[in-house]
């Protein structure tokens, strides 16, 4: 299948006629609606609540560098069988559509970083998120590395990737209300007391500190609110549906971040059904 990114353009939403009791079970039910620009960290947990909430935007697999670049058109010989999600985070990166889920009602919007795990690519255009389906094409296909230069993450030239783009990304930010992000960790240790083993700790302590960068920048320049999972004890599931790895963390980690996201949502509905002053 020959994918050319500007030739389509997909907006994908889900509606989930649930009801959503949140800030009091004799009121009238309120279904939440979440919007979320992160990745199966923040969905998973999300999972847990599908009878509270609507997903009214999600879009998963872009990164910073790539988030804050130009479109890019590049042709990748993508499976035949590619997911039909993989193939929309692809066309949605390529085409820096993100801007997109702020335009959809929400009560509360997310963010998470963990995406940040995929490496970058420049080639025609400007940079791309180097997800799963590119390094399957890649793979098959090695020639196709002709077309564009890959930059590992967390090293020199992707963080300075990231340090150039991550202001421009903190001032667009600063111009939204009710930006809440997931500032979860990668953890060494599952949920059976076990430990990732020394490369994949190494792996985790690098891509810690490219988190906590992009979460002081927030912090600093932004009125985001964070989940505040900095002080909370995070594990590993083991035997987890999508691999084993520090980012895939138990159940009573998904509960823990599902709980919170329902917790924001009702301080956001407090403050909105306020009274303008």
């Amino acid at each position: 299948m020959r994918f050319t990114p500007g030739a389509h353009r997909i907006f994908w939403t889900e509606f989930i006629a649930v009801d959503a009791h949140i800030l009091d079970k004799s009121a009238t039910p309120r279904k939440i609606d979440l919007a979320i620009l992160g990745s199966c960290v923040t969905r998973d947990a999300v999972n847990l609540i599908l009878d509270r909430v609507n997903i009214s935007y999600f879009q998963a697999r872009t990164s910073i560098g790539s988030m804050m670049s130009d479109p890019v058109s590049m042709d990748f010989d993508l499976d035949e069988d590619v997911p039909k999600f993989e193939l929309r985070c692809v066309r949605e990166d390529f085409n820096k559509s993100w801007r997109n889920g702020f335009q959809v009602k929400s009560d509360i919007f997310i963010m998470d970083f963990i995406d940040q795990r995929f490496g970058l690519g420049v080639g025609s255009g400007g940079y791309f998120t180097y997800s799963t389906p590119l390094q399957r094409a890649v793979k098959k296909t090695p020639e196709v590395l002709k077309k564009f230069r890959y930059f590992r993450p967390n090293r020199d030239e992707y963080n300075n990737i990231l340090t150039e783009f991550l202001p421009p990304l903190c001032d667009y930010l600063a111009e939204i209300p009710n930006i809440h992000i997931n500032d979860v960790f990668w953890t060494i240790e599952k949920e059976d007391g076990s430990f990732f083993d020394e490369k994949m700790q190494k792996e985790a302590d690098e891509s810690n500190r490219t988190l906590e960068l992009i979460y002081n920048a927030i912090k600093i320049r932004t009125t985001a609110k964070f989940f505040g999972f900095a002080e909370k004890k995070l594990v590993a599931r083991v035997n987890h549906r999508w691999g084993d790895a520090p980012f895939h963390y138990s159940e009573s980690v998904d509960r823990m971040i599902a709980d919170t996201i329902l917790e924001h949502a009702a301080a956001a509905l407090r403050v909105n059904s306020l009274p303008s002053a």
